[in-house]
């Protein structure tokens, strides 16, 4: 009442309009924060349907929150690996979609471009995913490594060997001490192996070199028990002396 004294009609009328208004847009936020944490909720208890739901509702409310469409992109992900066939496709679609609708709000963030190009391997799109890891190691180079060994790793689970061959070596050259890259990239050449007449294991150049790396880096690579079967298997000596990958 303090505050109308004074004032026009018109005044008054414009404040009661930016109250209501405020109090409008406070249920809103309130509203939107409910069905955007009640999506997490699902989402983190793989019910992908109803995370799917309240996220899709969050997203109507304000298609300019890039986490929203993260989630809902994730959500969607997860929901593929319940289906087959066409519907499961439909879902690494509507997933890729939710990625673009992120990078469209925040096109310099690298996990988002790390977590698109994943999706994009899932699609079978091997082009495009190899481009958006990279575009994630140019925006930051020293998640370089882990960007190209998380394609390499999906691109190897689907039995892409070459691709996942290029995608660690690229992890390599971004992280020289990156173990289990090393070890991966033994295990992806190694897919490429032949035998000769008497059964022996006929290994592509650098497989045995790749696992010796990765018992070299000892720590730093969490395979090194494997990588010792491995070199047993092709009937290579192992090197036991531990070099200091730092030194």
């Amino acid at each position: 009442p303090e505050l109308e004294k004074g004032m026009t009609a018109e005044q008054k009328e414009a404040v009661q309009q930016q109250f209501e208004s405020r109090k409008k847009e406070l249920a809103a936020h309130k509203e939107l924060n409910d069905a955007y944490n009640a999506g997490m909720t699902a989402l983190d208890q793989k019910q992908y349907p109803q995370a799917i739901e309240s996220l899709e509702k969050a997203s109507s409310m304000d298609p300019k929150q890039t986490a929203v469409w993260v989630s809902l992109a994730d959500a969607y992900l997860g929901d593929s690996g319940t289906k087959t066939g066409a519907d499961h496709d439909a879902e690494i679609q509507k997933g890729i979609d939710a990625y673009n609708k992120a990078i469209e709000l925040k096109p310099d963030d690298a996990a988002i471009h790390n977590n698109y190009g994943r999706a994009l391997a899932q699609a079978k799109k091997y082009k495009e995913a190899q481009d958006e890891m990279a575009k994630a190691a140019q925006l930051d180079p020293p998640g370089a490594g882990k960007y190209y060994y998380n394609v390499g790793v999906i691109f190897w689970n689907t039995n892409q060997i070459d691709a996942a061959v290029d995608a660690f070596k690229k992890s390599i050259e971004a992280d020289p001490n990156y173990g289990d890259a090393y070890f991966q990239l033994g295990n992806a050449l190694l897919g490429k192996a032949t035998t000769d007449a008497s059964g022996k294991i006929i290994a592509p150049p650098g497989t045995a070199e790749a696992f010796q790396k990765c018992i070299d880096l000892g720590a730093k690579c969490s395979k090194v028990e494997d990588a010792k079967l491995m070199l047993t298997t092709l009937g290579t000596t192992i090197q036991s002396e531990y070099v200091d990958p730092n030194r």
